[in-house]
């Protein structure tokens, strides 16, 4: 484990000297940084599981036991659109969320939203096929999944709001990028869990074993919801001086130029992933002949790789700034999927398709997801910064992650499979990106509380 994240957990100071002697009150507010930096990495973790289950699932069993009556690629279509509703629902989630979050506080959303998660992704696991209850049974999933959008809406601006606003002001890209790390913790944990209901028979995946990862979610939301009884407000929102009416009517008023950055930025780093994983575990067996294990198996590494990179990337930016990660990744991730479609995944081969996922997801995106909360939510004063931080970050992982899957089935049923079209679609958002970039200030030098409050 790096230097720096046994300091944070090891209760020393940034400077590396162990706090011996030192007053109550310091030792205080070191513990609970710690316990929100777990609670928070917790949340990540079991969004990540609970969002990236159904990605991974819905192409391979979904389309036969909820929508059986279409042609296989009409269905791949409609499963995927299944998967953007979730999506859809993020950006409401995070307004209705952010509004609350910016008037009463984030560590009261905090609970309410985890519970809402796991409530979805279990109810999911619980559902009827469409063989035993007909139409209700993608109107129910579809219902669950609007619902568990909503719980992954509030729930992002809650933990990253929560972490950011109570780290030091010298290591903010570092907190803040060690929750979004956690987040592959709970790739890895969706990855596995299909990789081994995957060894069933199919008969018996399509009978019971999916269900078995979307029930053993509420594991996760028990520990998550015990760890989270003893933190504390945040330290930024306790000082807050003014208050907005609307801090959502606000935020468009005043901030939409940080506002459609951070949604260009949110969106290339989720499309990046959905792509190279989610998109390529649909089209890879059906097309390559890659096998869903390998493919699975792939994505796992590349994401135990990424685990150790955002760390790396977060606390790099505390030295040399947000946006230079940025510069770096965008050319890079524009390199990696040109030569994903065109050339590694026609291969066939698995390890040419797994050594791209680790570099695009393990390197490129890593970059990116290592400052992606920091560079966003220092760019808002805190009376409207959890509202600002979600209408960016949902509805940039609303075009990225929920229609990236999509567009790319569309345009491979429309080009006759032309992998162009997947490497012209992400060049586009490349050069948004870019140009987003100059749109947000550099704030990493400057302390959340001298930024207007």
């Amino acid at each position: 484990m790096p230097t720096y994240v046994k300091d944070i957990m090891n209760n020393t100071r940034t400077d590396g000297v162990k706090r011996t002697g030192e007053n109550p009150v310091a030792t205080s507010v070191t513990a609970n940084r710690r316990r929100t930096l777990v609670s928070s990495a917790m949340g990540t973790t079991i969004e990540w599981y609970d969002f990236l289950l159904y990605g991974f699932l819905a192409p391979i069993v979904f389309n036969e036991l909820f929508f059986p009556d279409f042609d296989p690629v009409v269905g791949t279509i409609i499963v995927f659109s299944t998967l953007a509703v979730g999506y859809g629902a993020r950006p409401l989630g995070g307004l209705v969320f952010g509004h609350f979050g910016d008037k009463i506080g984030r560590k009261k959303i905090f609970m309410v939203t985890l519970v809402l998660m796991g409530v979805s992704t279990v109810g999911i696991g619980l559902l009827p096929t469409y063989d035993s209850i007909g139409i209700w049974a993608p109107i129910l999933l579809v219902a669950l999944r609007f619902c568990q959008g909503i719980g992954v809406g509030g729930e992002t601006g809650a933990g990253t709001l929560l972490t950011l606003e109570t780290a030091p002001d010298n290591r903010r890209g570092l907190y803040g990028s060690m929750v979004m790390a956690t987040a592959n913790v709970g790739v890895v944990l969706a990855v596995g869990s299909v990789a081994l209901i995957s060894l069933l028979p199919r008969e018996d995946l399509l009978a019971w074993g999916w269900r078995v990862p979307f029930l053993g979610s509420i594991v996760l939301v028990a520990i998550g919801a015990y760890i989270r009884r003893n933190i504390t407000e945040s330290p930024a929102f306790e000082r807050k001086r003014t208050e907005v009416k609307v801090p959502a009517v606000e935020v468009l008023k005043t901030a939409w130029r940080p506002t459609l950055a951070g949604i260009a930025l949110a969106m290339i780093a989720s499309t990046l992933y959905h792509l190279v994983a989610t998109y390529a575990l649909s089209i890879g067996p059906r097309n390559y002949e890659l096998s869903v294990t390998g493919l699975t198996v792939a994505t796992m590494i590349a994401s135990l790789v990424a685990l150790v990179t955002i760390p790396l990337s977060g606390r790099l930016s505390d030295s040399i700034g947000r946006k230079r990660n940025y510069y770096v990744a965008i050319p890079l991730a524009m390199v990696v999927v040109t030569v994903y479609f065109r050339y590694l995944l026609p291969s066939g081969n698995i390890y040419l398709v797994g050594l791209g996922m680790v570099v695009a997801i393990g390197v490129a995106q890593a970059l990116m997801y290592g400052v992606e909360g920091a560079l966003i939510a220092e760019n808002y004063s805190t009376n409207v910064r959890f509202s600002g931080f979600s209408i960016a970050k949902q509805f940039g992982t609303l075009l990225g992650a929920g229609l990236s899957p999509l567009i790319a089935s569309s345009l491979a049923a429309a080009f006759g499979g032309n992998t162009w079209a997947y490497v012209i679609f992400f060049g586009v958002e490349a050069v948004v990106a870019m140009v987003a970039l100059v749109l947000l200030k550099e704030t990493y030098r400057a302390p959340l509380r001298s930024v207007r409050q």
